[in-house]
């Protein structure tokens, strides 16, 4: 995967779950480059606001100390040498489910290119209340500091 900051003409890719993270976020973060990334594609889509929502690791997942081997392992209790591929493939596969949902839930469509605002209002309309989200945000563990998502209790 290229690394986000590297090009910002590059089209940029996002996971759907993402445009829930993007609107609540309140400067927390995995690691200070995670923040440093989230807070560049924050200001970037400000002025170049076309996205492709996806399903697999992005443009945040890049710089997150979570992704390995381009597998999301968050979801692990320990990552290390003696992670088994079955172990990162569940944990992978639990972040890909949130993408699913949110997917599932809006209507938007996967690999189909559009405007930041309009996914926004697209995901607002569709996500009303924390019932709408215990597919998705269940296991997040930002849902207390996460804005977007206190919105919705």
């Amino acid at each position: 995967m290229a690394v986000f900051m590297s090009n910002l003409n590059n089209h940029i890719k996002l996971r759907a779950h993402h445009l829930l993270c993007l609107q609540g976020y309140q400067g927390y973060g995995y690691d200070e480059d995670f923040k440093r990334n989230l807070e560049k594609l924050l200001t970037h889509l400000k002025t170049n606001p076309t996205i492709t929502v996806i399903k697999t690791a992005d443009v945040l997942c890049s710089h997150c100390p979570n992704l390995k081997d381009e597998k999301c392992c968050l979801n692990l209790e320990k990552y290390d040498e003696y992670s088994t591929k079955e172990e990162i493939d569940n944990s992978n596969e639990e972040i890909a489910k949130m993408d699913s949902n949110v997917i599932k839930e809006t209507g938007i469509i996967e690999n189909k290119t559009y405007k930041i605002d309009n996914l926004y209002k697209i995901v607002n309309n569709s996500i009303k209340n924390v019932d709408d989200l215990k597919d998705i945000c269940d296991n997040c563990k930002w849902t207390d500091v996460c804005m977007w998502y206190q919105s919705k209790l």
